[in-house]
């Protein structure tokens, strides 16, 4: 069944043959011109044109924050919840991560914290207590250099 156009305006019966649409609108060439700027006491207009009102704020009290992206997954093979909270940090030029897994058997969730830029990438496992430290760089467009770096705490510093 193909789609078929419905009319914002159903048509309007002329005669029993003929049927016509609705009149359009006339053009605002032809409507009325607006009605003059107010008269001073003195008889002059004003030269001062009024200052505009600033448009209302979109994001009311979220104002200066970044948007948060939340997304949540299930791994039915391993029985794994994944659920992501990430915003952009740094005017857009770093992403910051939060990773929680827990699975259906309970248990405390393991988080993992990342900031990811466009060369650089930091992401700790509080699990295992490491970090990754990731780096990229390009070099004359065709040489590619990239390094990793693990790091694993084996105590706390109080």
């Amino acid at each position: 069944c193909p789609l078929h156009s419905v009319p914002l305006f159903p048509p309007v019966a002329t005669s029993p043959l003929r049927v016509a649409s609705r009149p359009m609108a006339a053009p605002a060439l032809l409507s009325a011109p607006p009605p003059p700027p107010p008269m001073e006491e003195d008889g002059l207009t004003s030269h001062v044109a009024p200052t505009p009102t600033p448009p209302p704020s979109k994001r009311g009290f979220l104002r200066g924050r970044p948007p948060i992206r939340v997304t949540s997954e299930f791994d039915s093979e391993r029985q794994l919840f994944s659920h992501r909270i990430s915003c952009r940090v740094l005017n857009g030029l770093a992403k910051l991560r939060l990773r929680v897994h827990h699975g259906a058997a309970g248990g405390a969730p393991t988080p993992e914290v990342a900031l990811m830029g466009r060369n650089f990438s930091a992401v700790v496992d509080t699990a295992s207590r490491g970090a990754v430290l990731r780096g990229t760089a390009d070099l004359a467009g065709s040489l590619h250099l990239s390094a990793a770096h693990n790091t694993k705490c084996t105590s706390y510093i109080i």
